[in-house]
């Protein structure tokens, strides 16, 4: 200790910002066996799944989903669904909620990038999994639909930085649709004729 030197003191105030980062995503496909009339064949390291089922009827999607465990529940992260390639007039089913693709009212997200702009299901920060989704292509079709993409993305935001920028992150997983025809009903009314000649329709 030093006599006759008077002490001094320093006071600083350190600002610390942490900024918000988007927490991965990991979507999967798995396999189904709870739906009547549809298989699933899952492929490609669980990245493929090819779906078949009859015409005029539709498929569970969150049935063969497996995303991670979402990370970030505090609601500042929100989370997006999209569906790329599927064809018009299919029908996505929301929790009971009908969107018809390329009808007007079906929500969309821009996901950059060769992705784009597709239609898309917006899930909550808070929630822990996704919402109840089953998909109807369009009606009397029948034939394949293959290389339909299902991206799962999430945003992060950060109120209390003004310079903070957080990247979205995707991961997406293909299904391939094989719809298989089923015969309709014919009803025809009118036509008569006589017994041993062509009758025609």
């Amino acid at each position: 200790k030093l006599t006759d030197v008077n002490g001094a003191n320093s006071k600083q105030t350190i600002t610390v910002d942490v900024q918000a980062v988007t927490d991965e995503v990991v979507l999967n496909v798995k396999e189904d066996t709870t739906q009547n009339g549809v298989t699933v064949v899952i492929s490609n390291a669980n990245k493929t799944a090819d779906i078949t089922f009859d015409e005029d009827t539709s498929f569970n999607l969150t049935n063969i989903l497996a995303p991670e465990a979402f990370k970030d529940l505090d609601g500042s992260e929100t989370r997006y669904l999209g569906l790329k390639d599927l064809p018009n007039g299919t029908t996505v089913t929301v929790d009971g909620v009908d969107y018809v693709i390329g009808q007007a009212g079906t929500p969309t997200v821009d996901f950059g990038g060769a992705t784009g702009v597709v239609p898309a299901i917006t899930i909550a920060g808070t929630a822990t999994g996704l919402p109840n989704i089953t998909i109807t292509p369009p009606k009397d079709f029948s034939g394949d639909l293959t290389d339909i993409k299902v991206i799962l993305g999430a945003l992060d935001s950060d109120s209390d930085s003004s310079t903070a920028n957080p990247s979205p992150v995707t991961d997406e997983i293909t299904i391939n649709l094989h719809v298989k025809p089923v015969a309709g009903d014919l009803d025809i009314k009118g036509v008569t004729g006589d017994e041993d000649t062509a009758i025609a329709f």
